[in-house]
């Protein structure tokens, strides 16, 4: 029963109303016709489909253990961004930026099905570019579009909405532009890897969270940006960090695959045990 109401929940949602939420009527559920096959093949069909949930489960988890992997190499590595037990030298952002910029307002106009990638907010997250979902964009050949367009090794940070998310844009990445809600940073001597996995820490972000100017303008300034405190450790030692995550990078990648193949198999089975193998069943 729960995974036939899985497979219906489509066709229930649709009769949902309201306008806070959507919500269905107890005449709704209990007007769905439920196939009744010998118990024997509910609990074949129960047992089988339990195996692929749990399959999908697994990976899911899988990822989410690649992502908090990064931030314990990060601390064994370099230790704790408040405690600096290490006793690393600090630096300022400002200190080490050559060039720093947000996104464009205004982009709506040049939307696209297809065309150069447009970076969002979502499309960033810990220490990582999220590229499940996507906007296109046909640029113009303008200052302002070349201003906002990255470059290998950029820093990307969050100013505004939920700050502190970092990714670094990697070699032989796509054409893509920022908007207004990332800033770009290109340093010297920092390698950018290791400066987001430093604000990736929960004490690396806490930093970027006392500096929201919440209640004037929630987000950051530039000027913020430049007075965020980073560790210095030796450049090898950075480095050294930048190539852990390119192999994270690497086996996170594999698991988003066999993520996306586990939920294509229990979809596939919900289909073929609920419209296929029961079709004549009602």
């Amino acid at each position: 029963l729960l995974y036939y109401l899985r497979f219906y929940e489509p066709e229930l949602a649709k009769a949902g109303t309201g306008s806070t939420f959507a919500a269905v009527a107890r005449e709704d559920l209990e007007t769905i016709k439920i196939p009744l096959p010998p118990l024997t093949e509910q609990k074949r069909i129960a047992s089988l489909l339990a195996r692929a949930d749990r399959l999908r489960s697994l990976r899911r988890t899988g990822r989410a253990l690649g992502e908090s992997l990064l931030q314990s190499v990060f601390l064994e590595m370099f230790g704790g961004a408040q405690s600096n037990d290490k006793k690393w030298n600090l630096v300022t952002l400002g200190e080490k930026i050559t060039f720093m910029t947000s996104g464009s307002r205004g982009w709506a106009e040049h939307y696209s099905d297809k065309g150069d990638l447009f970076l969002r907010i979502q499309n960033v997250g810990a220490n990582q570019l999220l590229l499940d979902d996507v906007a296109y964009v046909q640029a113009p050949d303008t200052a302002e579009s070349k201003r906002t367009r990255v470059q290998p090794g950029d820093l990307l940070i969050s100013a505004t909405a939920d700050l502190g998310r970092t990714a670094v844009i990697p070699e032989n990445f796509p054409t893509a532009y920022i908007n207004q809600h990332l800033f770009l940073l290109r340093l010297k001597d920092l390698n950018p890897v290791f400066v987001a996995g430093y604000f990736s820490t929960p004490s690396g972000k806490a930093q970027i969270l006392r500096l929201d100017r919440e209640g004037v303008k929630s987000g950051l300034n530039f000027d913020d940006a430049r007075s965020l405190t980073v560790f210095n450790p030796p450049l090898a030692l950075q480095e050294e960090f930048a190539s852990v995550v390119a192999r994270v990078e690497g086996l996170r990648g594999r698991m988003s695959e066999a993520e996306r193949q586990g939920e294509g198999l229990f979809e596939s089975l919900l289909a073929l045990s609920f419209v296929e193998g029961l079709s004549q069943s009602f």
